[in-house]
């Protein structure tokens, strides 16, 4: 059925035509839309044969609907007919024509004419129509045809840089027709620029000649050829090739493919090192399969057992047991075959010439590619040495812990955090405190006074650091207040490499630094005397003989001029012997630090010789520290000013310089000068 669309905005004219239609032409259908805007959406909607368009419409005439019709791809090939009650002219059929219309019928219609140019108006939308099927046929087989040689193309591509190796085509001169993605990511060039260079150009310097020649030895059956790829960035990749000749752009060619070998030769290198690991531990590492037979061996295993890797291969692990524990490694593998590692499981194996040895194995399943257990690994260290250390280090203990409670020295051994982990009887007399109330606390808190903690824990943070022993003296505080010295030698004591705990063993030179204070007082005063002695008595006396030797010296100038003058050199000499005995009993006299302290009265000292002498002194003070709580500076400051006139009565010195420091345990003095030094 013909489906003919009538749009006019009056409706006695669509009637009258959709009769007529009705009437003269046979198995049609008619409809009708009474504006521009409706028959656009009628044509739309039902895709007529044919159209018929009255020019002269309000709001939108038949040319801009007719317009509108033919822009749009799915109304433009329908056939529209203007029809207008007015006589048109050439140049409104011009538009018409240009704008897409047809055919053009004036009102009032002819019947006929009508009728016929309707007829051909179909017979041309009929005749399109199947022309549009046949083109649309023609292009779906070429598209078909396209998009099976696309997918082809595509899939050979998409196959070519799917592949995770390098693949190479390139003519028998190395010369590089086409390679695959892998390749450009791999090397870092862009596919243009790989299609301007050649294979030797890819490979490491050197190795020119080896690639020239294996590409000219190419067969249909090429071997597997090793060499390096340089990539863009200068690093050398290591490849093996696989070449093989074939066709391609219509010649002979080379496909290469190049698999980096990169990780298989780091596997090789670390089995190279893992090789020399084996053969250098000092454990034996042995392989056996899951029905117990040894299949690998190393040194170690050999120094121990005693037997050479051809004398063990293919031997049961039972020979290693002693003859009283026949069945245990086969108790082991049905461990391991049900996927158990077992760790330092402590034994005893037997070696070559009977002899028993204390071992402590790990042995750890062996898997293969497809994670199915092949076998095992058994790790194995001679405790034997160890296990006898450790029996003569107990019967040692054993000799400490007896000592401990006869010794009158102090015993205490201390944590890595400095609390008490035991501490001898001597100690808890002494210091009034029962084992309860020490074991667990911190050793400064219980035994170590505070002017003296800070100093202790530098100790302690110095034998770990050093691994050394220690002789230092430090307070002791007893239960009661009371203040011991006790002189200790102290240690840290590892285990396997491993901080096991502080041992300090202690002597109270309590009594002793109270007889050194009283010979110190006694010395001290006796110094005094001498001092004033020497002040008081032989000063007197040398002003004395100064003032008679003047007095001697006026009477005899004028008749004895040369005995005289000798006077006088005896009086310098004099004065000169007074001013040593100054500097003598200066010497000697006591030193009260208690008010100034050692800074202050070093720098007194040093002031006097820079006064006194031709010689610059200075004094470098790098302590921060409270040196005069922490040690009796009254003997430092007596070294530090015996060290100085030795210097100055000895080394004729032009400078002297004095540097008093410390560290987390110590205090230092350095006394330098550039005098002439102690003659051979």
């Amino acid at each position: 059925m013909n489906t003919i669309l009538v749009i006019d905005d009056k409706k006695d004219n669509l009637v009258s035509i959709t009769a007529l239609l009705k009437n003269l032409i046979a198995n049609s259908e008619v409809i009708t839309a009474q504006s521009g805007k409706e028959g656009i959406e009628k044509a739309g909607q039902y895709n007529p044969d044919v159209i018929i368009l009255d020019i002269k419409m309000p709001e939108m005439d038949g040319y801009e609907v007719c317009q509108v019709l033919k822009n749009n791809p799915k109304t433009r090939h329908i056939p529209v007919i203007f029809l207008t009650a007015i006589h048109t002219d050439t140049q409104s059929k011009v538009k018409g024509l240009k704008l897409g219309a047809d055919a053009f019928l004036t009102k009032p219609i002819d019947q006929a004419e009508l009728i016929a140019q309707i007829n051909a108006m179909m017979r041309i939308k009929h005749a399109e129509d199947m022309l549009r099927k046949e083109k649309d046929l023609l292009e779906d087989i070429v598209l078909q045809r396209t998009s099976e040689l696309l997918a082809s193309q595509m899939r050979y591509k998409s196959l070519f840089n799917s592949i995770s190796d390098m693949v190479i085509i390139h003519k028998r001169d190395g010369k590089i027709l086409e390679v695959n993605n892998t390749t450009c990511d791999h090397l870092g060039f862009s596919h243009d620029a790989m299609m301007l260079m050649t294979l030797q150009q890819l490979t490491a310097e050197g190795d020119s000649d080896r690639i020239h020649h294996y590409l000219h030895s190419i067969d249909e059956n090429a071997d597997p050829y090793e060499t390096s790829f340089v990539d863009r960035n200068g690093n050398t990749i290591p490849v093996e090739i696989v070449s093989t000749v074939v066709y391609y752009l219509n010649e002979n060619a080379i496909l290469s493919v190049a698999r980096d070998i990169t990780e298989r030769k780091h596997i090789e290198h670390v089995r190279n090192q893992l090789s020399i690991v084996l053969d250098n531990s000092d454990d034996a590492i042995i392989g056996a399969t899951l029905d117990g037979k040894i299949a690998s061996w190393n040194k170690a295993a050999q120094y121990i057992f005693g037997y050479a890797f051809d004398e063990v291969v293919g031997c049961d692990l039972s020979i290693l047991s002693p003859p009283y524990r026949p069945d245990e490694f086969d108790q082991l593998l049905v461990l391991v075959k049900h996927n158990e590692a077992i760790a330092h499981y402590e034994t005893e194996g037997l070696d070559k010439k009977g002899a028993i040895h204390n071992l402590s194995m790990t042995i750890s399943p062996l898997v293969d590619e497809h994670n199915t257990i092949i076998g095992c690994s058994i790790i194995a260290r001679d405790l034997t040495d160890v296990k006898r250390t450790k029996e003569k280090l107990k019967k040692g203990l054993d000799i400490i812990q007896n000592l401990e409670d006869i010794a009158p020295a102090y015993f205490i051994t201390l944590n890595e955090e400095g609390n008490i982990l035991t501490c001898n009887k001597a100690m808890l007399q002494a210091t009034g405190f029962p084992l309860s109330q020490v074991v667990g606390k911190t050793c400064c808190d219980i035994f170590i006074p505070v002017v003296g903690q800070k100093s202790f824990r530098n100790q302690l943070a110095t034998m770990k650091r050093t691994r050394a022993t220690r002789i230092f003296e430090s307070p002791v505080n007893t239960k009661s207040d009371e203040e011991r010295i006790v002189q200790w030698h102290a240690r840290p004591v590892y285990n396997d490499n491993e901080f096991d705990y502080f041992m300090f063993i202690g002597i109270d030179i309590t009594e002793k630094k109270q007889l050194e204070k009283k010979i110190l007082q006694a010395n001290l005063e006796e110094r005094n005397r001498i001092a004033r002695d020497l002040h008081d008595g032989l000063g007197q006396h040398l002003a004395g003989i100064i003032f008679k030797t003047e007095m001697l010296r006026i009477k005899i100038k004028n008749d004895y001029p040369q005995e005289a003058d000798e006077i006088v050199e005896i009086q310098n000499m004099v004065h000169q012997a007074i001013e040593q005995t100054r500097l003598i009993a200066r010497g000697l006299s006591p030193v009260d630090l208690s008010n100034k302290g050692l800074y202050s009265s070093l720098q007194e000292m040093v002031a006097d010789v820079n006064k006194n002498f031709a010689i610059k002194a200075i004094l470098e003070w790098n302590i921060t520290s409270n040196i005069d709580e922490a040690i009796d500076t009254v003997h430092v400051y007596y070294i530090i000013r015996e060290a100085l006139n030795n210097a100055v009565k000895h080394a004729s010195p032009k400078n002297i310089a004095i540097t008093i420091s410390e560290d987390d345990a110590y205090y230092y003095v350095k006394i330098m000068d550039d005098g002439k030094g102690i003659p051979d």
